[in-house]
């Protein structure tokens, strides 16, 4: 996903989430903007390989940095981050 990509469907993304990225940054503002990519696309319940073909990455890639998302904020498993995500804003 280039930057302009990037940008553009950010744009799409907050238009059916209005809040979703106040309340992320609200909540963890020390996140780099590729974590709020992967986060993004955890809100979109995207799997590791289809996450992977949008970012141009390997599954592999994909679940190691979900995994360091949530070390970072100090959440112990995927399920729990899934709830956190999904929890951000109701739409």
């Amino acid at each position: 996903m280039t930057q302009t990509d990037w940008v553009e469907y950010q744009n799409l993304f907050e238009e059916v989430y209005p809040d979703f990225f106040p309340s992320l940054l609200a909540s963890y503002p020390d996140l780099s903007q590729a974590e709020i990519r992967y986060l993004c696309l955890e809100k979109l319940q995207l799997t590791n390989n289809e996450m992977a073909l949008v970012l141009g990455v390997s599954a592999n890639t994909v679940r190691v940095t979900k995994h360091r998302i949530r070390k970072k904020l100090n959440i112990e498993s995927q399920q729990e981050m899934e709830k956190l995500i999904q929890s951000l804003e109701k739409s």
